[in-house]
């Protein structure tokens, strides 16, 4: 991802965050957008943290440095938003950019709608 691209996506975080911008805008997001994790060498995956009654979650970033200021160096993966959509298990959300001003976390409610708009766009261009 370019610079620019990463700009326009931390942008949104962060509009979203306020409050400005709506929840559909976030399938815009991940559809454009390419995003990274911390995963094991050996068989890559999504670590998910279960918090109990708090749900479980999974963390992905906008960047390789922002995963790496965030756990220290790792092993990652990186795939388009949508991927990333597609690949989180049900029940599962997203914490966006953990340990930054503008982090967020998407409850897997907000994410299985906007997959589903992901997969009919992915659909109309096939």
């Amino acid at each position: 991802m370019d610079m620019a691209e990463e700009s326009r996506i931390v942008s949104a975080a962060s509009r979203l965050r306020g409050g400005q911008a709506r929840l559909s805008d976030v399938a815009e997001w991940f559809d454009r957008g390419y995003f990274y994790t911390k995963t094991p060498a050996d068989a890559p995956r999504l670590f998910v943290a279960d918090l109990g009654m708090r749900g479980r979650w999974a963390c992905v970033f906008s960047s390789p440095q922002r995963l790496a200021n965030a756990v220290g160096e790792c092993d990652y993966i990186g795939m388009p938003g949508a991927d990333f959509l597609e690949l989180t298990p049900g029940g599962v959300g997203l914490v966006f950019d953990p340990g930054e001003g503008y982090a967020l976390a998407l409850r897997a409610d907000i994410l299985a709608p906007a997959a589903a708009t992901v997969r009919t766009r992915r659909k109309r261009h096939e």
